[in-house]
């Protein structure tokens, strides 16, 4: 006899509708028959994410296909280690597969930890989705305040206009559905479920300046305007869908808004800007996290009074 399927709380039937709608919204095809790799920390965030998508997402996918990835990069010694163990015993509770990946390699001399986990988990997920298949899904626990927080960190610091929407909803095959949902929202489903999560200490230390503008700036700024982060997810959201309506092969105006998504460092602008402007100049620039961009010729003949227009391509090869 088959196991009745679980029926959600309030908050649970909640979330996951939320979640399938961003899915649909993005035209990913439902229910999905590849693998789902969800990146989990132990945080609240990403074990909101697995619990929901593992217990109630059978409108999304077999929970066969479901593998949760933990990263252990060792920053916080015996504390790391548990992180890992939680998420093995959160995937038996949950009956998904668990890859756990340690990582406790240390940051390259002018890279703050942050970046450097950040394209460790890239690299990460760009090995796994070559394991699991192409056509494999990775989803990360993104949700509304770190959206918020990008953006006000980016308006700050000047860096709006060369990155965009802050966090895009896909970029490539990571996809992120909880963007438009509050973290509160996440933590009263988990009380909701009686399933625990583990906080990292560097979050209450003001170690990185990710923490310190989510201890410091984002609650003066939520004070005088209530309404704050919502707008700045609005905000995000209609960028990040907006950019993702781009066709990057036959719109300038496209891949130069998908290349802002791509957190590029001076030496990449740099290059692009000399070679760009060059009109002699055909070829491919690699990018970070599997992206390069193509200019070659039109292959089609011309009269020898028309110019050959280059033709520009932003792909990747992950």
């Amino acid at each position: 006899m088959k196991t009745p399927y679980p029926k959600p709380g309030q908050m649970g039937g909640k979330l996951i509708r939320e979640v399938v709608s961003a899915l649909k919204q993005s035209s990913i095809q439902l229910p999905i028959t590849s693998y789902i790799l969800i990146g989990t920390s132990a945080g609240s965030d990403s074990t909101a994410l697995a619990t929901l998508i593992a217990k109630y997402g059978r409108r999304v996918v077999d929970p066969s296909k479901i593998v949760l990835i933990h990263i252990n990069h060792g920053w916080r010694g015996a504390e790391s280690d548990s992180d890992a163990e939680f998420v093995e015993a959160l995937g038996k509770k949950l009956g998904v597969s668990v890859r756990i990946i340690v990582r406790k390699d240390k940051s390259p001399g002018g890279q703050s930890l942050e970046d450097h986990a950040r394209q460790i988990r890239m690299s990460e997920f760009a090995k796994l989705t070559a394991e699991y298949g192409a056509s494999t899904l990775v989803l990360t626990a993104h949700h509304s305040e770190d959206l918020a927080e990008t953006l006000l960190w980016r308006f700050c610091t000047g860096a709006i206009e060369s990155h965009g929407a802050g966090i895009l909803r896909q970029h490539g095959n990571v996809f992120r559905p909880l963007l438009g949902i509050r973290k509160s929202a996440l933590q009263s489903f988990l009380k909701e479920e009686k399933v625990e999560w583990r906080e990292d200490r560097t979050n209450f230390e003001g170690r990185f300046l990710r923490s310190r503008i989510r201890l410091e700036l984002m609650p003066v700024v939520e004070k005088l305007f209530p309404r704050s982060v919502d707008r700045l997810v609005e905000y995000g959201l209609s960028r990040s869908n907006r950019n993702s309506r781009q066709n990057l092969d036959n719109s300038e105006q496209g891949w130069l808004e998908a290349l802002r998504q791509l957190q590029l460092r001076r030496p990449h602008w740099v290059e692009l800007r000399q070679k760009l402007t060059d009109p002699k100049w055909y070829g491919e620039i690699t990018l970070p996290q599997g992206w390069s961009l193509v200019r070659k010729r039109q292959s089609k003949k011309v009269s020898k009074s028309a110019k050959k227009p280059a033709r520009k391509k932003l792909r990747n090869s992950n």
